[in-house]
């Protein structure tokens, strides 16, 4: 499975795997992702979350995710803090999108519609994580065997 979230040509947040379909500063997402995730070892800890759900469900979510948010490197958080002539902002990233697989997976392997994977691990800051529920999912057929729609 090659998926990697990022900007699209388009300008949404969506699965830049393909690099044709990716905006410019996304065109090597997926290539540097996959470098990454290369070179964890068994023991890392540190700055990933574990997913409790199995990879057949993890990988129908991932494909299910909608390309229909606009993407934002920073997005807009919705926080009380917030100027009020910003208004409600749909603006996801590769964090919301990532979080959103982890958390919906987790919601289908357990059953829990509030279950969430643990975001306490990560030392990094996450612009973006905090807006996981803004992204949408498909219900493909693959997903709706999954118990995912």
């Amino acid at each position: 499975m090659n998926l990697s979230y990022g900007k699209l040509s388009d300008g949404n947040m969506g699965n830049v795997g393909d690099r044709n379909q990716a905006a410019d500063v996304s065109k090597t997402t997926a290539a540097s992702d996959a470098a990454h995730w290369k070179s964890l070892g068994a023991d890392t800890v540190e700055n990933i979350s574990k997913i409790d759900a199995p990879d057949d469900v993890v990988a129908a979510v991932a494909r299910a995710v909608s390309e229909n948010n606009p993407y934002a490197m920073v997005p807009i958080a919705d926080d009380n803090g917030r100027p009020a002539d910003i208004g409600q902002s749909n603006e996801v990233n590769s964090n919301s999108a990532g979080f959103a697989v982890g958390d919906k997976a987790e919601q289908i392997a357990t059953g829990n519609p509030d279950a969430q994977v643990d975001r306490q691990p990560f030392e990094l800051a996450l612009p973006g994580a905090g807006e996981s529920r803004r992204v949408q999912f498909k219900c493909t057929g693959e997903l709706k065997s999954a118990g995912g729609c």
